[in-house]
């Protein structure tokens, strides 16, 4: 994940709007990851441009109706928003989820059209794990190269045989899409 952070352009800028998608039956460990790394970098920030620590402080949850999230292990995940909710983007992160694919794309419908307008605007998008079927659901990896989490690189595959699949790769850059 430290990778991917390097690799977004101009990701030093980001200041409080960084989000991270957080779908049901979510890996706590894969949220809590990103959160903590974003929250690193985004405090190094505001520290290296003399800001107040609140700068550091917007790196927040979202899920697709603002109420908790169920997580693997059994654990609720409170978030900070709803997609609705959402009024700007410097990044957006699409956290791990257990189970099927097919169920999670069922319940995260709202995000689709959600991270179309996102791309649209520019707003660098990142999946980690199997968090790329998102991405690929919305149609933003037709043609384009991308990696997912090698056990279901197969399952990927075969549901979107559009996207150049390369689970071998930590990172792909297919244009702010990682």
């Amino acid at each position: 994940m430290g990778l991917a952070l390097t690799n977004l352009e101009g990701f030093r800028n980001f200041v409080n709007d960084i989000l991270i998608y957080v779908p049901n039956q979510t890996l706590a460990l894969s949220t809590m990851l990103i959160k903590d790394l974003c929250w690193v970098a985004t405090h190094h920030n505001a520290k290296d441009k003399a800001l107040s620590a609140e700068h550091s402080q917007g790196v927040r949850l979202v899920s697709c109706d603002g109420n908790p999230v169920q997580c693997s292990s059994g654990n609720q995940l409170s978030v900070d928003l709803a997609l609705d909710e959402v009024e700007s983007a410097s990044a957006i992160f699409l956290s791990a989820f257990w189970g099927s694919p097919n169920a999670a794309l069922q319940e995260s419908q709202p995000l689709l059209d959600w991270l179309c307008r996102a791309h649209e605007k520019g707003v660098p998008i990142a999946g980690t794990s199997n968090g790329p079927f998102f991405m690929a659901e919305a149609g933003l990896l037709d043609g384009k190269v991308a990696t997912v989490y090698p056990p279901v690189a197969d399952v990927f595959q075969r549901q979107y045989p559009a996207v150049n699949v390369l689970p071998e790769r930590a990172i792909t850059d297919a244009g702010n899409l990682y």
